[in-house]
């Protein structure tokens, strides 16, 4: 009979290697490919108009905002002025001479004016809280690219255009009715611009609908909450499995569990993928998941102990392994068929769930079977 307990070495040396080299990925990338969630960062929502829904309001084009500001000076100069003089001038008529009427006119139309040019020139700073330059807010409008007429979510499209933007390193591009959400690393005013300048370069006409910056303080303390989640966890499993079992197995489920978290983190070290807060809630799951699956075979020893107890321990765990195998992995393949096609039909949000669930099913279902009983065997011994 195939003794895994005795093929030990090897069944532990492969998680090794992929945990040394997620390492080493570690150490040449500087660290995971965090989302703006731990790392903090900006985060911008951008709707795409289409040619249908054109907003004829929209942005004032680079090259002709100064145009535009000294019309509006003109415009606002002319109107107080006129409005001014007309009301001094019939009011002085009537009780003073015209030498004093003119005086008077002058002298109110002039303040008038220069109160209107301040006025006008305070436009561009409050016109809108997203500082685009539109006299919609938020809107942006290129005069080089024409109006899109119909719309269609490319993520590594998006991603083309930001990283034409220097100082822009995107961590995410998230699909939204209409247009996307995009989630960048911390940026000042002027590069913000530059973001929503060359968006309206591709697509001819964006509206910003928000624009948010998240504060790495924030980050720090989400990172802190998670880690004291995920070892409130193992600890409980430790309690429990250790009052259901003994001591040595509850040892023995948590190695199998922080192998499942060591591979999930390399995995997500060697590729740099985006590690946010559904990473963290995967983690969480597939803690539980897996320690489901180290039971069952844990029970099945517990059993098998009692009724053939001329078994050295080591035979027993072999035993019990092979007889909850096809149950363990036909198990992992449904659920793995269902979260698949999670990750294939669902929204990118959904994926960002679905693929460490994917990942830690797989590596969940490998320490349950060939780690977490036979290193219980190791420590063990056959007594």
């Amino acid at each position: 009979m195939f003794s895994y307990t005795n093929k030990k070495k090897i069944f532990f040396t492969i998680p090794a290697i992929i945990i040394i080299v997620g390492i080493i990925c570690f150490s040449i990338f500087g660290g995971f490919n965090t989302d703006i969630d731990f790392t903090g960062g900006y985060t911008m929502a951008v709707d795409v108009i289409l040619e249908a829904d054109k907003i004829d309001d929209g942005t004032v084009a680079e090259d002709n905002k100064e145009e535009a500001k000294e019309e509006a000076k003109e415009e606002a100069t002319e109107t107080p002025a006129e409005a001014t003089t007309e009301a001094t001038t019939e009011a002085t008529t009537e009780t003073t001479t015209e030498t004093t009427t003119e005086t008077t006119t002058e002298t109110t139309t002039e303040a008038a004016t220069e109160e209107a040019i301040d006025a006008t020139e305070a436009i561009p700073q409050t016109q809108n809280a997203f500082e685009t330059g539109s006299k919609a807010e938020g809107v942006v409008t290129s005069e080089k690219t024409p109006l899109l007429k119909s719309y269609t979510f490319n993520e590594n499209e998006v991603r083309e255009v930001l990283s034409k933007v220097e100082g822009v390193k995107v961590s995410g591009v998230q699909s939204s009715e209409g247009g996307f959400l995009l989630k960048m690393n911390e940026l000042d005013r002027e590069t913000a611009d530059k973001v929503k300048t060359a968006l309206a370069d591709k697509f001819g006409q964006i509206r910003i609908t928000s624009e948010e910056k998240v504060a790495a303080s924030m980050g720090a303390e989400l990172w802190g909450k998670s880690l004291i989640a995920i070892i409130i966890a193992i600890i409980l499993m430790l309690v429990y499995i250790t009052i259901r079992f003994e001591l040595l197995s509850g040892l023995s489920a948590i190695v199998a569990l922080a192998h499942d978290v060591l591979i999930i983190l390399s995995i997500y070290a060697i590729f740099q993928l985006p590690v946010n807060t559904s990473f963290i809630a995967a983690v969480l799951t597939i803690l539980g998941y897996s320690i489901n699956a180290t039971i069952v075979i844990f029970d099945r020893i517990r059993e098998n102990r009692k009724f053939d107890k001329k078994l050295t321990f080591s035979e027993t765990v072999d035993k019990s392994i092979k007889q909850s195998m096809t149950r363990s992995i036909n198990t992992s393949v449904t659920t793995l068929l269902t979260i698949g096609m999670v990750y294939i039909l669902g929204v990118p949000s959904v994926r960002q769930f679905a693929l460490p669930i994917i990942i830690g099913v797989v590596c969940g279902t490998y320490s349950s079977i060939f780690v977490a009983g036979p290193f219980w065997a190791m420590i063990k011994g056959d007594k």
